[in-house]
């Protein structure tokens, strides 16, 4: 079991806060007595971020594709007449 390293809590809480100076939001894991920060966790879970963005580039990736297919066809219709 974690204890707070101040007053022996065996109880915490996390807390949004945007850190004077930072342009990021952090979460502060605080002990729920008496409020000393213990850790830190990010905003954003950037493991989430990341694959929403591949799923992004994968989508893009086969759009291009289907366009590549597309003015093939259309060249090949051109040549044609």
């Amino acid at each position: 079991m974690s204890t707070c390293g101040k007053c022996g809590n065996h109880m915490f809480r996390v807390q949004e806060s945007e850190p004077s100076g930072s342009a990021f939001v952090v979460y502060f894991v605080q002990c729920s007595s008496c409020g000393i920060p213990v850790g830190v966790l990010e905003y954003a879970n950037s493991v989430a971020l990341l694959q929403g963005i591949e799923q992004k580039i994968n989508e893009l990736a086969g759009d291009i594709q289907q366009m590549g297919y597309d003015l093939t066809s259309l060249r090949s219709e051109l040549r044609r007449k």
